[in-house]
């Protein structure tokens, strides 16, 4: 409990920090979510529309892999490029006290 009071007690001596990060993360959580809702009505629920009508599976199987793939590469990248531009940061620069 004690660290909850700590934690708004820091939220409100910064306030500006505050409300730059919590609209950043309702923005990251809101583009995840329309993100997601359109992949998913592309390719999950056109492919088991169309799966219904023939009654084989295996074109909605083929789009949920391909689905899975692509999510997962842009997963991959959304981790990996923050942390490329990361690398490239002198540590001896920042550190220093001048």
């Amino acid at each position: 409990m004690h660290e909850i009071r700590n934690a708004f007690r820091a939220l409100k001596a910064a306030p500006v920090v505050s409300a730059v990060a919590i609209l950043s993360l309702a923005l990251g959580i809101g583009a995840n979510a329309a993100m997601f809702s359109i992949l998913d009505s592309l390719l999950l629920h056109f492919a088991d529309q169309r799966s219904s009508t023939t009654g084989d599976a295996r074109p909605g199987q083929q789009r949920t892999h391909a689905a899975a793939i692509v999510l997962g590469a842009i997963g991959a990248l959304a981790g990996w490029i923050p942390a490329l531009r990361a690398s490239r940061i002198d540590p001896a620069r920042v550190s220093r006290d001048g």
